[in-house]
């Protein structure tokens, strides 16, 4: 039994690495590009700032997250509410909550798994 909890476990934390890496990079290339040089018309260029700048701190929660699952995992969810408050029509708050909550069940297995060896 402890073999299946482990071999899920690490892929839990494979799967979050997998997904977290290269996302959080693509956010942070695509929010300081666009950020320099925004594709948006001039009357959307305070909204386009914001959200470039919450794609960018959302990249670095997220780079946090993976070395820090747990409260990595809480920032992440609680900066994605608020991203979905202040930019409530944008599609990127879903890829947030999700590797907020794999990292946040990351921690758990992590927890479990180090419980269950000091026994």
């Amino acid at each position: 039994m402890a073999d299946k909890d482990k071999g899920f476990s690490e892929a839990i934390t494979i799967i979050t690495i997998i997904i977290a890496g290269p996302l959080a990079l693509f956010f942070l290339v695509s929010g300081i590009s666009n950020l320099i040089h925004p594709t948006v018309p001039a009357n959307y260029i305070d909204r386009n700032t914001i959200v470039c700048i919450m794609i960018i701190i959302s990249s670095l929660i997220m780079l946090y997250a993976m070395f820090r699952p747990f409260i990595g995992g809480i920032i992440l969810i609680i900066f994605s509410v608020v991203f979905f408050i202040i930019v409530p029509d944008n599609p990127l708050v879903f890829p947030i909550i999700l590797i907020g909550a794999f990292s946040l069940l990351r921690s758990f297995l992590s927890k479990q798994k180090l419980l269950k060896e000091k026994k």
